[in-house]
């Protein structure tokens, strides 16, 4: 070897590797699989172009902002670094794509809260494909309607489809 110390010249135990994973590792290659797939599935989670607040910008991707009651984020509401729980709701461009929307709920403390989905024109049910709180994701989709309160875990994310 001469001082070649690179992994793929050992063909020893200080370069193999295990290629058995442990439980949280399949649990981790789970969520990953799941959350590419759902990026491929929903278009509005592949925005073409992003637009700042008041903007319209032809084939952007629309996102509208909420807070933990479901109402629509005041600009004081982004500046209170109390405010650590937030939903976001983005539109596909349907000039470009089929038309979608999905809802993102982030909860950025360590205490479970309660959150209520917005009611959104055009909005009859959320279906929820993700929680950052599964050990494993579930392969059940719940329906839930627009000002449903749901409970939320200490720093997680909850994704739904909005139908």
């Amino acid at each position: 070897q001469r001082g070649n110390n690179n992994a793929y010249c050992q063909d020893s135990a200080i370069s193999w590797l295990s290629w058995d994973h442990e439980p949280w590792q399949q649990d981790l290659f789970a969520h990953a699989s799941l959350l590419t797939r759902l990026r491929d599935e929903n278009p509005a989670l592949r925005p073409l172009r992003y637009a700042r607040l008041g903007e319209h910008i032809p084939n952007a991707s629309v996102m509208d902002w909420y807070d933990q009651d479901g109402e629509t984020m005041e600009v004081e509401q982004w500046n209170d670094p109390r405010n650590r729980t937030l939903q976001y709701v983005a539109s596909s461009t349907p000039d470009k794509e089929a038309f979608n929307r999905i809802l993102l709920v982030v909860h950025g403390t360590e205490s479970p809260i309660d959150v209520r989905l917005p009611e959104i024109d055009g909005v009859s049910r959320y279906v929820a494909l993700w929680s950052s709180a599964d050990e494993r994701p579930s392969p059940v989709e719940t329906v839930h309607k627009p000002g449903d309160v749901l409970a939320l875990p200490g720093t997680s994310m909850r994704l739904f489809r909005a139908e």
